[in-house]
């Protein structure tokens, strides 16, 4: 390991070994003197070769005694560990690289956040202003004014309402991801309950709702009943055309966490498409056919990962979908 023979070693002083910065600090005189003190050393550190060359070692130097408890002697027993070192600073290597590409991430996406919220929040004054006054025409000189003209200011007034709840719910998701969180016990049967209750009337008969007794999950009880409330919603409007809606709502315990499924016999969604839904701004389906925002989906990841819990998708092209949401049992 060292590349002595025998013949060449025996009698030299142990610190032959050492690195000549560690002879200036007087290293292998103090380890003999700790080794000597408190019965044996062990450490590691660079060690040198016969050739010039180093290698990192693991060292145990150990303190001999006659019967008497007389200091005789030391033994020392060294192994080439630097393949390990080697291995072990590659490793601390990446991980500095992937604390760092971490820190970078979460700084890009607070600075998004950021921005989104404050480019959310000064667009809601000129979309209000933009309504107003286009509802005061409407009203004050609608009796006067063509047909084509009124309806050119009635799709004013649907666009301003449009862009408006895309704000909103920009500014929701935006929300979601800068709040302090503070999870409690929520009754799992009246978020879903008050969730309903969000629903029109006529489609609210319409749902099907089946909970176990005393369910209760940790979360926070107004993010929960948003995100009930997009994925009923979202369950609602992709239905079959001039079909119904038809909506379940399943809750149940499953081991040491609560499940609720969402399930529609709606339009589905192709296999090769399930993993975007979650993503801001994704659209699948034509917007004049099936209207919103494309967030909606994504407040329901964001909300659900922020209370420790996981949604996932299953789905099948034409047959309907069921969203599956895992939260903490309380």
């Amino acid at each position: 390991m060292k590349g002595y023979e025998a013949e060449e070693i025996i009698g030299q002083n142990f610190s032959k070994f050492y690195t000549p910065e560690d002879v200036a600090a007087n290293l292998p005189d103090r380890i003999l003197e700790t080794a000597a003190r408190e019965g044996h050393y062990e450490a590691e550190g660079w060690r040198v070769r016969k050739d010039g060359g180093r290698f990192w070692s693991s060292v145990v130097v150990t303190s001999i005694r006659d019967e008497a408890g007389t200091l005789v002697g030391f033994s020392k027993i060294t192994r080439d560990v630097t393949d390990r070192k080697n291995l072990l600073d590659q490793l601390q290597q990446h991980s500095r690289e992937l604390e760092l590409r971490i820190k970078e991430r979460e700084q890009t996406n607070a600075d998004l956040e950021a921005f989104s919220y404050s480019v959310s929040h000064d667009l809601r004054a000129p979309l209000r202003a933009i309504e107003g006054f286009t509802d005061i025409i409407l009203q004050d000189f609608g009796v006067e004014l063509p047909s084509e003209v009124k309806e050119s200011l009635q799709q004013i007034i649907a666009a301003t309402s449009r862009m408006n709840e895309l704000v909103q719910d920009l500014l929701n998701y935006s929300r979601l991801s800068r709040i302090e969180l503070k999870l409690e016990s929520v009754n799992v049967k009246s978020a879903i309950r008050d969730a309903c209750n969000e629903l029109d009337r006529d489609v609210r008969s319409r749902v099907s709702v089946s909970v176990e007794p005393n369910l209760m999950v940790r979360a926070q009880s107004a993010i929960l009943r948003q995100v009930l409330s997009n994925l009923l919603n979202n369950a609602v409007k992709f239905t079959k055309p001039g079909m119904p809606p038809s909506v379940e709502v399943a809750a149940y315990r499953q081991r040491d966490y609560i499940q609720i499924d969402i399930s529609d016999q709606g339009i589905g969604i192709a296999l090769q498409h399930q993993e975007r839904v979650f993503q801001v701004f994704e659209r699948l389906h034509n917007a004049e056919e099936y209207p919103g925002t494309g967030i909606g989906l994504a407040i329901v990841k964001r909300g659900i990962t922020r209370m420790r819990g996981i949604v996932s998708l299953r789905s099948e092209l034409g047959k309907g979908s069921t969203f599956e949401i895992r939260l903490p049992s309380a």
